[in-house]
């Protein structure tokens, strides 16, 4: 049975010395994995790696938690494992780590007596127990650190382990000498295993947006506070007969996708109504109001068993006749299950031709109900109040929640605040926004210094406003991929029109695949994509570059000039009028 699979989840135990090995992790967690992750989330799998630098506190090391921390964590991410070996053994511990704690008697005590009576390290039983012993399936990789150079006392013991690791013959090893050999050979690897587990490329388009569209309501859910009385607003929506439009709105960053998206899986086994969802500005093109139509049309015609008459209409291209055909489909559902269509993240649609006036999507009739979800603000707002949409304001978090939220998304990781740091944490009005505190839990996530947590907290939250805030990620970005780059990218997206593609951010840099990819791959969760052009996800970060780095923008513009002045195509006509 693939437990793993059945999850759609991939949990990597990350094994390592910790002193001589931070360069190789900070590299793999903020450079490798983000990529390996955008590709995991296209399949609709989760990727975590479990790196746990920080996480164990010194309560818990005293005790002798940390071993068990380690081998239940072996166990939580089984069969994957990547195990990275240089020039240190480890710390090895003594048995009085054993009586210090006698769960790890309970479930481990045989063979770890054992091996702490041969003075194995830490790193050395991490990968005895969830490789180099292990009976079970595994889905393992080592990479052996080239022209190493063992530290004095323990230099036999690494003698042994790196050959059983080179012998063991039930998964690869590898050989690096540089930060991005081993991320490359990281990086291929698990595109193998991904291409192998979650098969990608034999879907159809709209079956790859579906799985995005599931992928991005799946990432939505795995650490959300369920709020009753915010879900029963939308249900007392649902059993209205009289309401067919419902609008959730709020500022940026309040969790209107998060409450529609565990809103949705609360109502999975309701079989009263057939479910349509679309995450407007999830995935490439996205938010192209003729790609939704599209989308709807192909969903309802599957639900429904209906035979389109006109095949051509799952082209990319737009058409005039997509809101009659949709319109069609509404009215064939009269004698049929009633459909609920939910389009959330209007404010991310991309407004050519007015399509945030939303005049290409017909109105519901009795069989057919719509809920949206918007931005106060935003052009669809005005349209929806026009309209007299009855509507719905998210409120923030409260603090008990908050604290919830804190303790299951940092469990993903294998990590826990103390609780002086979560109070400090939820008493701070910034985190009122969740964008907020999923983004400073990230932040601390991918910070690798354990005795400085307070520090990196406190730093975080002497912001006075969110885009001070934002301001301080992005100092983050500067310093893990260089000022001058990271300033250089935020920049031309910040004073192209509508953004710019990947293609035209390489050709006008001049930067290599591999480190554009790595920066985008990490600042993802940033962007969006509209027409295939990269811009920026919400107005906090957008509002960020643009005080921090578009005080002079010239030799930008005359950047993106040069690239385009020679082209004769429409992306050219519509960029450099506006430069």
């Amino acid at each position: 049975m693939k437990s793993f699979d059945d999850k759609r989840q991939i949990r990597i135990f990350i094994s390592s010395t910790f002193q001589d090995m931070q360069a190789e992790r900070n590299y793999l967690i903020t450079k490798v994995f983000p990529r390996l992750r955008v590709e995991a989330i296209k399949r609709d799998v989760t990727l975590i790696p479990l790196d746990l630098r920080w996480g164990i506190t010194e309560e818990e090391a005293k005790s002798g938690k940390v071993l068990e921390i380690c081998l239940q964590e072996i166990d939580n991410s089984r069969p994957f494992f990547v195990g990275i070996l240089g020039n240190r053994y480890g710390w090895c511990p003594t048995k009085d780590e054993l009586k210090k704690n006698h769960i790890l008697m309970e479930r481990w005590g045989g063979w770890l007596n054992q091996d702490f009576d041969n003075g194995l390290s830490v790193t050395e039983i991490e990968m005895q127990y969830g490789v180099l012993r292990s009976t079970q399936n595994i889905h393992a990789c080592f990479y052996l650190k080239k022209g190493w150079s063992p530290e004095i006392g323990n230099a036999i013991k690494l003698q042994k382990l790196r050959e059983a690791i080179i012998r063991n013959g039930r998964c690869p090893v590898g050989y690096y000498d540089t930060l991005e050999d081993l991320g490359r050979q990281v990086e291929e690897t698990f595109m193998k295993l991904l291409n192998e587990l979650y098969p990608f490329s034999t879907l159809s388009e709209h079956e790859k947006e579906k799985v995005r569209q599931n992928a991005f309501l799946h990432s939505r859910i795995n650490t959300y506070i369920v709020n009753n009385d915010n879900f029963a607003v939308l249900n007392h929506f649902l059993k209205n007969p009289s309401q067919h439009n419902y609008v959730v709105t709020g500022d940026s960053g309040m969790g209107k996708s998060s409450l529609i998206a565990n809103w949705i899986v609360a109502h999975e086994d309701d079989d009263k109504w057939n479910v349509i969802y679309y995450f407007v500005g999830n995935g490439d093109q996205g938010s192209a109001y003729y790609r939704i139509q599209r989308y709807l049309i192909e969903e309802i015609a599957s639900l429904y068993n209906i035979e389109l008459e006109d095949r051509e209409v799952s082209k990319s291209e737009p058409r005039e006749d997509m809101k009659e055909i949709l319109l069609g489909l509404f009215l064939s559902l009269s004698n049929k299950k009633p459909l609920l269509i939910i389009l959330d993240g209007l404010n991310q649609l991309d407004d050519s031709n007015n399509a945030k006036l939303l005049n290409w999507l017909p109105k519901p009739n009795s069989k057919v109900k719509m809920l949206f979800s918007t931005v106060n603000g935003d052009r669809t707002m005005d349209v929806f109040n026009w309209r007299n949409y009855p509507s719905f304001n998210l409120p923030p978090l409260e603090k008990s929640a908050r604290i919830e939220l804190i303790e299951q998304y940092l469990l993903n990781f294998r990590k826990r605040l103390l609780p002086q740091q979560v109070c400090k944490i939820v008493n701070n009005s910034l985190t009122e926004n969740t964008l907020v505190l999923h983004t400073l839990l990230s932040e601390l996530i991918s910070f690798g210094i354990h005795e400085q947590i307070d520090e990196r907290i406190d730093y975080y939250l002497s912001s006075i406003s969110i885009e001070e805030f934002f301001q301080k990620v992005l100092e983050r970005y500067e310093n893990d991929f260089g000022c001058d780059f990271v300033k250089r990218i935020l920049t031309l997206i910040g004073v192209s029109r509508d953004g710019l593609s990947e293609a035209e951010i390489l050709s006008i840099t001049g930067i290599r695949q591999l480190d554009w990819s790595q920066f985008y791959c990490s600042f993802q969760y940033y962007f969006t994509i509209k027409n295939g052009l990269i811009t920026y996800g919400h107005h906090y970060i957008k509002d960020s570059v643009r005080n921090r780095y578009l005080k002079k923008t010239v030799s930008y513009r005359l950047q993106v000039i040069n690239y385009f002045k020679e082209d004769s195509t429409p992306r050219a006509w519509d960029e450099l009028p506006f430069q």
